[in-house]
């Protein structure tokens, strides 16, 4: 409804295609490179093609917010552009892979932290529904090597979808089995 409602939440990632999203004591979501599930109120159901095609599409929008696979030969990038936001210089990257859709990301100039993306995606639960989805990232923190926002909104078609703060950030290589196997 644009307001946003907190939550509470847990994400786990491994590239390619693999991920746990559980919004605690609400739901829990798992795709685990071939099968999907959704646990909520209780009951475990598998993904339909719908869900897990769009599933796929906000994995792919995560991992190139993520910036460090966009090295991949598969990813396609170019300038598209500058922009001022809050008084500083950005450049406007688009990012073009077979069988998905752009991605524009806007970096700070000075930095190269990533600070506000967009692109285009189905709507939850109307696949064929396309909207605008945009995001800015802020406060960044250190986790060993990587730098990670620690604050992140979203927008779906202009009204607030999420407003996030990430208190808690571990990289890993490979998650543990158990986070990606069917919920009971």
């Amino acid at each position: 409804g644009g307001d946003g409602l907190p939550y509470s939440g847990k994400h786990a990632m491994e590239r390619p295609g693999k991920f746990r999203v559980e919004v605690v004591g609400i739901m829990t979501q798992i795709y685990d490179g071939k099968h999907g599930w959704v646990q909520s109120g209780g009951q475990t159901t598998t993904m339909t093609k719908e869900q897990l095609d769009a599933s796929s599409q906000q994995h792919y929008f995560s991992m190139v917010t993520a910036l460090f696979p966009l090295r991949d030969k598969k990813f396609n990038l170019s300038l598209d552009g500058k922009e001022r936001m809050n008084g500083t210089e950005t450049l406007i990257v688009k990012v073009q892979s077979n069988g998905h859709r752009d991605v524009r990301l806007f970096l700070e100039a000075k930095t190269g932290y990533l600070v506000k993306s967009e692109h285009l995606g189905p709507m939850e639960g109307m696949p064929d529904k396309i909207v605008k989805y945009e995001a800015t990232y802020e406060q960044y923190k250190s986790a060993g090597k990587i730098k990670f926002p620690s604050k992140v909104r979203m927008w779906r078609d202009g009204k607030k979808l999420l407003e996030a703060t990430h208190s808690d950030y571990k990289p890993a290589i490979s998650l543990d089995p158990k986070l990606l196997a069917k919920p009971n």
